[in-house]
């Protein structure tokens, strides 16, 4: 499973894919509270759809544009795990969120 995290701007996001689908998504005004936000909305979200952070096998950060510091919460997030992140502009995550919007993925 792939999570992906957007704190580059004040909107953040999480989402899950398992391979085929969407299994979550989170996004929510942060702000510019990233910080003591992130890690409680990922904990809440991998609850819901009863999955556990073993079970997350690559992780997605979007590096922009936005926020420096929005930014940096993100990228420390997956270095604190120590998996490869794998970037993407904030674009490409909108586009993405839209997307999973459209596709049936569990929201909060």
């Amino acid at each position: 499973m792939i999570l992906a995290i957007d704190t580059a701007t004040r909107s953040a996001g999480l989402a899950v894919h398992d391979g085929y689908r969407v299994r979550a998504e989170c996004t929510w005004d942060t702000s510019d509270h990233h910080t003591v936000e992130l890690m409680p909305r990922m904990v809440e979200m991998l609850d819901q759809i009863d999955v556990s952070i073993d079970q997350i096998s690559g992780l997605g950060v979007s590096i922009g544009p936005g926020s420096f510091t929005g930014v940096r919460v993100g990228v420390a997030a997956a270095r604190g795990w120590r998996w490869p992140a794998t970037s993407r502009s904030s674009e490409c995550a909108r586009r993405t969120s839209s997307h999973m919007r459209h596709s049936g993925a569990s929201r909060r």
